[in-house]
């Protein structure tokens, strides 16, 4: 999503277009109308998408369709255009530019990625279950101390760069380890249940089977049995 201000709005349009809206009527005095009909009419003599016509295309970059319905009246600027901001700022990035941001790690957070993951143990005493949450916090270093430029912008690449593939060094580790996990030693021991807990299992079982027996019969012989029980 791009930050877009009324003053980076008006820096695409020129006070000779601004000037005679505003003297057609009070509500057109360098308003937020105004400054669309402007860059409406800048786009149309000069063939290029304003700052606003991009963040707007930009807000509805999910919906191409409706980017180009908007486009048609020079609202927004076109989804093509929208593939090339992204391209533009993915070869930003690459290049480490500081974009418009928090630059001071004391203000605040910057970039944060988190992840989760379960790790589950299936053993002869029960099935353990644990859920983890990792997280990946940057903030840039101010030790200078020396206040930054917030208004980098984006380099415009051009349609020739867009259709190079783009090699990025990432690193990839392979995981290369077994495709079954040995179970733990300390899982895998057999042990002998106390004599009170196994009697009172053969009770319970001994009791299941009886009520089993019985649901069978009555089902059978009662009309009037539900189904389950």
């Amino acid at each position: 999503m791009i930050s877009i201000t009324k003053e980076s709005i008006s820096m695409s349009v020129s006070a000779t277009v601004m000037d005679p809206l505003a003297a057609l009527s009070a509500n057109l005095k360098y308003t937020l109308p105004a400054l669309l009909i402007g860059n409406i009419i800048t786009n149309v003599l000069s063939n290029n998408p304003t700052n606003l016509q991009i963040a707007l295309g930009n807000l509805i970059r999910d919906s191409k369709s409706l980017i180009n319905q908007m486009y048609q009246f020079r609202v927004t600027c076109s989804y093509d255009d929208i593939l090339h901001l992204k391209k533009s700022a993915a070869l930003a990035a690459t290049k480490e530019i500081q974009l418009s941001g928090i630059h001071q790690g004391g203000v605040g957070l910057t970039r944060a990625v988190a992840d989760n993951f379960d790790a589950d143990i299936s053993s002869q005493n029960g099935k353990m279950t644990t859920h983890s949450l990792a997280m990946l916090i940057a903030q840039p270093n101010n030790a200078s101390g020396d206040e930054q430029n917030n208004t980098e912008t984006i380099s415009r690449v051009s349609k020739a760069a867009m259709s190079r593939p783009r090699d990025f060094d990432i690193p990839i580790h392979h995981y290369q380890g077994p495709k079954t996990v040995p179970m733990q030693e300390d899982c895998s021991k057999k042990s002998v249940l106390p004599l009170k807990v196994l009697c009172s299992c053969v009770i319970s079982e001994r009791g299941a089977k009886e009520l089993d027996l019985s649901f069978l019969s009555e089902i059978i012989n009662d009309k009037n049995c539900p189904e389950y029980n």
